[in-house]
């Protein structure tokens, strides 16, 4: 056998170049010395003049995102897979004419080659494809910048920092941060970009969730007209062959949101403006979680007059027995069982439930149900990494409402989110005696909406009350 074919068997047995070359020796009983890569690169060059481009995969990937990328990953793994069993096989008709002592044909020999240098060329360029996958990745995570970040980075606040001990303001627009899912679902909607609070030590705060619940448009209006459902009155029915067909009956009414500001301001120090990380800090922090709490109020409770939102639950239909339940039919009733009345009610009105709004109070005494041997009903205390929910839908416990108070709905049918913008922020040492102090007042400001428009998928109520709607009726004396 000579060098060039002894050398073409090593690098079949080597599975074909799906693996790297460079750890395996020739056998010492062949006499020979060199590893496989150094005998390939002195007897067969073709294979290593090599093109980091390879033209299959150009043609597929036409641009530098991550999913683009992905999907040219995935294509130079099938080309691969594919080059190698062709070589495979090409690999073991040489070796079968080896060992009947046949001598190869030139094109033979050539198509090995080139076979070869293709599925190098292939894994090099998957490599390159890989690399820049993640480059791509952590650009686009790069790009995501928090509300404080966007204020640090403005020409505005570096203007205005620069301007030390003069008179002077700045305003900028922060764009709306979308949420970020990251390893699993988020069907809880509690995912947010994480947020490094550096040395301050803050008070307790509660995560803000309604908005989740709810759909949400931005608009560039000061207002929005809709239409308002207010009837649903289903008769459709079987009919015969030329008798009359029912009438439902649905009703309609015009509405109109108006877009309402929610606003704070922060007296800071002249010296805090200067330090980036405190302001992104106050920013992110403080302004954005006081927005957050005024609005998950308004959602539920705002009345519609002067500034105000109109809430969902002043529009909501109160809870009552619904039809073919009665007092005392159902056993040892609780929390749970008026939530299902609830959904029930809703059901029979034609809408459905897709999320509960409950006082932490009321959702705590509800996982805290036992039943008569002591064990919980529906809580799960040794998990804990269930989101909260109930009768299969989620759970929103918040201190925006109030104790005792119950809402239910389809929020994503019933009623919308209106967004005007982002959130402004502006940063002046003009008001009031900041020049004088050595202070700057900070202002954070937003421009919402709400319109509900089918109140009746909503149902609202108190524990108290409809557990005693539930109660057996006093026994007659």
């Amino acid at each position: 056998m000579n060098v060039r074919n002894f050398t073409l068997l090593a690098l079949i047995v080597s599975t074909a170049l799906t693996a790297a070359f460079g750890g395996w020796e020739l056998p010492a009983q062949m006499g020979a010395t060199m590893t496989v890569v150094q005998a390939l690169r002195v007897f067969v060059p073709s294979l290593f003049t090599l093109s980091l481009s390879n033209p299959l995969l150009a043609a597929r990937c036409d641009g530098d995102d991550p999913e683009t990328l992905a999907r040219a990953m995935k294509d130079a793994l099938t080309q691969i897979k594919q080059k190698s069993a062709d070589l495979d096989e090409i690999g073991k008709d040489m070796k079968g004419r080896m060992e009947k002592g046949e001598q190869f044909g030139e094109k033979l020999r050539e198509d090995f080659d080139k076979m070869a240098e293709s599925v190098n060329s292939l894994k090099l360029s998957y490599t390159e494809l890989e690399q820049k996958a993640v480059a791509a990745t952590q650009e686009v995570h790069k790009g995501i910048k928090s509300w404080g970040q966007q204020v640090v980075d403005t020409d505005a606040f570096k203007s205005f920092a620069g301007k030390s001990g003069q008179k002077t303001s700045m305003r900028c627009q922060i764009k709306q941060i979308d949420t970020v899912a990251a390893g699993g679902t988020a069907g809880s909607g509690l995912m947010r970009p994480s947020y490094h609070d550096g040395d301050l030590v803050r008070m307790p705060r509660t995560e803000l969730t309604i908005e989740d619940l709810l759909p949400v448009i931005n608009v560039d209006t000061s207002s929005i007209d809709y239409a308002k459902q207010t009837l649903r009155e289903n008769n459709a029915a079987m009919v015969a062959e030329g008798t009359k067909k029912p009438y439902s009956n649905y009703k309609w009414e015009s509405a109109t949101a108006a877009v309402r500001t929610v606003a704070h301001l922060a007296k800071l120090t002249r010296q805090a403006t200067m330090n980036a990380p405190r302001l992104i800090g106050e920013v992110d922090s403080e302004l954005r979680y006081g927005l957050g709490l005024v609005k998950e109020t308004q959602y539920l409770y705002g009345n519609g007059t002067a500034q105000n939102l109109h809430g969902i639950m002043p529009q909501a239909t109160a809870f009552a027995l619904p039809a073919g339940i009665e007092a005392g039919e159902i056993r040892f009733a609780n929390r749970a069982d008026v939530l299902r009345l609830v959904m029930l009610n809703i059901q029979q009105r034609g809408g459905f439930v897709d999320g509960f709004v409950l006082n932490p109070v009321d959702w705590a005494l509800l996982e805290l149900t036992k039943d008569e041997n002591g064990g919980y009903m529906f809580a799960q205390p040794q998990s804990g990494l269930t989101p909260p929910s109930m009768w299969k839908q989620p759970v929103v416990a918040t201190p925006a409402m109030a104790q005792d108070d119950f809402l239910a709905g389809g929020f994503k049918f019933g009623a919308t989110v209106y967004r005007q913008l982002g959130v402004e922020v502006l940063i002046s040492t003009e008001n009031d005696t900041d020049f004088e102090d050595n202070l700057a007042t900070m202002r954070a400001e937003e421009m919402i909406a709400l319109g509900v428009k089918r109140g009746w998928t909503f149902e609202k109520g108190k524990f108290s009350t409809a557990l005693g709607l539930l109660a057996p009726p006093p026994s007659g004396g």
